[in-house]
């Protein structure tokens, strides 16, 4: 089991809260003599606690803050106290009205807003970038504090959030490439936020930095550049990559041309499921039916 699957995110609730909270109550639901009985009061309170918390998540504790006046803050009382990720569920919920919970932006940006400013949680700030960059929350749209978000979410990463800071990088590399959020293209800052992330292993990235190499796009044309960064993709999982490498040894782009080096990519590339590296060797089929093993063929069908 890895470090967060030992998280919990459900909420967390103070231990003495129903005592309290119902202690405290100027009425109570069932009569004048039972004003300062709490209402699981055959349970102490860390047990009443421990009991809720282990069943109900943050729309349960929603129904539950409807029961008494005293609870009404249930929900924002427990999310005070929760770890991160119970709070960065919290905000998700509340975006997308799941968990029981009716949609509500506004409330969720101010979660977003904490965990991203205070804890500098990554995900959150993706989330609080996308909410600016879209205006879901916000009275306007702000592609300036959504590039801004999206910018220290991608250089914010520690070890446990390594992966979700190369994905804000890959992202805002997109954005600039396409000009998304009617922000304007930048094919430089495209290539300097593609070459950022593939840098730091991200494959989806160094098979666009390669592209960017390919075609002269934010940086210098240059084929070898282009080449090494396909080859280090394919070897990271990019599938789509070792097509690429096949073409640049059968074009004889940046390297010897090969006829046999491209059959060789081509088949790891089909074998991976691209349908053009499966069409490349159709088209070489002579060379590839010398090349590859007889039982390779007959997987292709070539």
């Amino acid at each position: 089991m890895s470090k967060c699957d030992e998280i919990s995110v459900l909420p967390n609730i103070p231990p003495l809260y129903f005592l309290e909270n119902v202690s405290s109550g100027s009425s109570c639901i069932v009569g004048e003599k039972d004003i300062q009985k709490n209402t699981f009061q055959l349970l102490p309170s860390e047990l009443e606690v421990l009991t809720v918390t282990s069943y109900m998540d943050w729309g349960d504790l929603a129904k539950l803050s409807t029961v008494h006046k005293s609870w009404s803050r249930l929900i924002e009382d427990s999310a005070s106290k929760c770890h991160p990720e119970g709070k960065w569920e919290l905000a998700l919920a509340l975006l997308n009205g799941t968990h029981g919970l009716l949609r509500h932006p506004t409330r969720a940006v101010c979660y977003l807003e904490t965990l991203s400013k205070e804890m500098r949680h990554v995900p959150a700030m993706v989330g609080l970038a996308r909410c600016h960059l879209t205006g879901c929350g916000f009275a306007t749209k702000n592609t300036d504090a959504g590039v801004k978000w999206l910018s220290e979410a991608a250089i914010a990463g520690d070890p446990s959030n390594c992966q979700a800071s190369l994905n804000s990088a890959h992202e805002l590399a997109c954005i600039y490439e396409r000009g998304q959020y009617d922000i304007e293209i930048d094919v430089n800052l495209a290539a300097k936020w593609f070459l950022y992330a593939a840098e730091r292993g991200l494959p989806e990235s160094m098979a666009e930095y390669a592209l960017c190499c390919e075609l002269g796009c934010g940086v210098a044309q240059d084929d070898g550049d282009a080449l090494g960064w396909y080859v280090r993709a394919a070897e990271a999982g990019h599938s789509d990559s070792n097509f690429s490498v096949g073409e640049h040894f059968e074009a004889a782009k940046g390297v010897p041309q090969s006829d046999t080096d491209a059959c060789m990519w081509y088949y790891r590339g089909a074998m991976a499921g691209d349908r053009d590296s499966v069409q490349a060797l159709k088209r070489l089929e002579d060379i590839a039916r010398i090349v590859l093993p007889p039982q390779w063929g007959r997987v292709l069908d070539v």
